[in-house]
């Protein structure tokens, strides 16, 4: 990235950014279609997956979190 493209990026707010309007617009129609339903959204999603495998597609799981967190602060435990 450019210094040019870094002073843009800092200057232009969120909310203004095409691509996070398009992400934001895509999530509430997304929801919409689903009535909000979480349930009904998860659900869909895990069918979308289960076909994509069928097609040999391979469905990659976020690495797990080395943090460790205080259940009672939400706070990151130090080690």
């Amino acid at each position: 990235m450019t210094d040019e493209h870094r002073v843009a990026a800092a200057a232009t707010p969120l909310a203004d950014d095409p691509i996070v309007a398009e992400v934001r617009a895509t999530r509430e129609a997304l929801a919409a279609e689903f009535n909000f339903d979480l349930a009904r959204i998860v659900e869909d999603l895990r069918r979308v997956e289960a076909v994509e495998q069928a097609r040999g597609r391979r469905i990659v799981a976020p690495p797990k979190s080395r943090t460790r967190y205080d259940s009672s602060t939400g706070a990151p435990r130090r080690s």
